[in-house]
């Protein structure tokens, strides 16, 4: 079963804990314990039973180190948790969104060996889920 974060976003974002259900339902789908995301990040066992149990909210930091382990990107998990990204982090990945974007306007196949540099296919739905997030960041820097 593949998880889209996009579909990730739209159903536990502006939900009270929606962030610790999405840690739970990835953590399951990857089959991996609590003890195991604490091995792997370095958070406190008792912080990780917190977040399990709906008892605290993970913070930015949190978030970017279960991230990894997860397999999904920690803006994603930001975004879920009603957090903007950092301002450090916002005019790079505005930048980033903003190529993203032109080489999805002149896609005309899946293929974008020529204008990255690499051989990456992307889905329709990974498509979307970028096409999604430019969206949203440029509601949020309105706000």
């Amino acid at each position: 079963m593949h998880i889209n974060e996009g579909d990730l976003r739209n159903k536990y974002m502006n939900r009270e804990f929606g962030i610790n259900e999405v840690i739970i339902l990835l953590a399951n789908h990857l089959n991996l314990t609590q003890k195991d995301l604490v091995e792997a990040t370095g958070i406190d066992k008792s912080k990780m039973s917190r977040f399990f149990n709906k008892k605290e909210i993970p913070n930015k930091e949190h978030l970017r180190k279960i991230a990894k382990p997860l397999k999904i990107s920690e803006e994603t998990l930001w975004i879920i948790s009603g957090d903007k990204l950092p301002p450090n982090a916002e005019s790079a990945i505005i930048d980033e969104l903003k190529s993203l974007e032109k080489l999805l306007n002149k896609l005309s196949k899946d293929e974008m060996k020529e204008d990255l540099g690499i051989d990456i296919k992307l889905s329709a739905s990974e498509k979307q889920f970028i096409q999604e997030y430019i969206e949203f960041v440029k509601y949020k820097r309105q706000k």
